[in-house]
């Protein structure tokens, strides 16, 4: 599964917002997280939505930032780890994949590109998981 969502990548301290209602603290999803989630399903629904829901899984993310960090080399601004549990997250909320455990290992990539910023997901399954299809066959 390969999914390309437009806007900038999402980062991992805006998935809630805190607040109160009365005396009491109160959590509730973040309209931003609301937002790539309803972004992240158009695009899921245009690929065919496809669901994980066997086996393990690897996810590989790149995340296109719009802006750089000027260090002893230029990088891209935003955490590397910045949108993981989010993506995962949102996968699991539009129905891409059952359970988000189901992910075992990362790859993680950041690139700049103030004109076009986005994330690219790629969800596969591990060779254990592809073994275990073919000789189930």
């Amino acid at each position: 599964m390969y999914l390309v969502v437009k806007g900038k990548p999402p980062r991992k301290n805006a998935r809630y917002r805190i607040g109160t209602v009365g005396n009491r603290a109160r959590m509730w999803d973040s309209e931003y997280y609301r937002d790539f989630v309803l972004r992240l399903q158009r695009e899921w629904v245009a690929m065919g939505s496809r669901r994980a829901s066997k086996g393990s899984w690897h996810i590989h993310l790149v995340s296109y930032w719009p802006r750089v960090r000027k260090l002893d080399e230029r990088v891209p601004y935003g955490d590397i780890d910045a949108p993981v549990s989010i993506v995962l997250d949102a996968l699991e909320a539009v129905g891409a994949i059952d359970d988000d455990v189901r992910v075992v290992s990362a790859e993680l990539h950041k690139r700049y590109d103030p004109d076009d910023p986005r994330i690219e997901i790629m969800l596969t399954p591990t060779v254990q998981t592809l073994v275990r299809q073919n000789t189930d066959s």
